[in-house]
This record gives C-alpha cells, structure tokens and sequence, in this order.
C-alpha cells in the first residue's frame, strides 16, 4: 500500500484553454470590370482562406504544446523527495501518464459573398459560414462569367 501511496501516486492532471475563434466574410467585387480577374480573385480569396486556417492550426498546436509545458511543471512540483531519488524506476512502474490538455476553440469558419453583381440587389451569399474552405472553393467554381455583368455602384 505504501508503494501504490507514496512511491507511485496516481494523479492525472488536466489543463484547460480556451482560444478566439474567427468567423470570416469575403466578399468579392462581381462588377463587369472584374470579369477578366474573376479566376485571379477566386485564387487569391481561396489561397488567403487556406493560409489563415493553417496558421490557425498552428496556433492551437502551439497553444497545446505551451499549455502541455505547463502541465509538466505541475506534474515535477508535485513530486516528493523519495520520488525524485527514484524517478528512473519510477517512471518505469508508472508507464505512460494519462495527463489531458483541452483546448476548446479556435476554429476558422469562412463565408464567401459578392457585392456589384448581376443578381437581385447586387450582392448575396454564396454559401454561409463554415469550417470547411473547400466548400468556398466549390461556391466559387459554381460562378460563371455571367455574375460578372453589372456595373459598380458609386455611392454619390
């Protein structure tokens, strides 16, 4: 029983962190003037979609991996003296920690939209929010030249 105690304390730790998460709207300029540029334009909106959700994967990880440094520094303040003479052969009976980082958050959701286009009130949605970039991929693919026959509102 002393050795379960003392020696080879079960503790599991678990560290929590919440990240901002981002709701972005695009919104592509469909005018007559734009139709040569469409594919440049639909390029640049799904290039610029793609980095921002990679950079915000990157952050979660790297939130991850901070907020897992943090629960290590827990796990060695609560160690006791005997544990630390022993800690080679302790860690061999103790095998593999169940310790648990939860992030929640961060996720990049994309909407994609149009102003100055040859549709009812100039301007819609083309598909709403969502996590997946690929769907404004295909919203954008789904756009022909024929959106691209209005002429730019000037706000006098």
């Amino acid at each position: 029983a002393v050795f379960k105690t003392v020696l080879v304390p079960e503790k599991v730790f678990v560290v929590t962190g919440e990240l901002e998460g981002l709701d972005l709207l695009v919104m592509l300029d469909a005018s007559a003037k734009m139709q040569k540029a469409n594919t440049a334009q639909h390029e640049t909106a799904i290039n610029f979609a793609h980095q921002l959700k990679d950079k915000m994967v990157q952050v979660k990880k790297d939130k991850s991996k901070e907020k897992m440094d943090e629960l290590q520094e827990r796990r060695e303040q609560e160690v006791n003296l005997l544990a630390r003479v022993f800690e080679d052969m302790l860690n061999w009976f103790r095998g593999a920690t169940s310790d648990v980082v939860l992030l929640k958050g961060g996720e990049l959701q994309v909407a994609t939209g149009l102003f100055n286009a040859a549709i009812e009130n100039g301007a819609r949605i083309l598909e709403g929010f969502t996590e997946d970039v690929e769907t404004q991929k295909n919203a954008l693919k789904d756009m022909g030249p024929h959106v691209y026959e209005s002429h730019a509102h000037w706000l006098s």
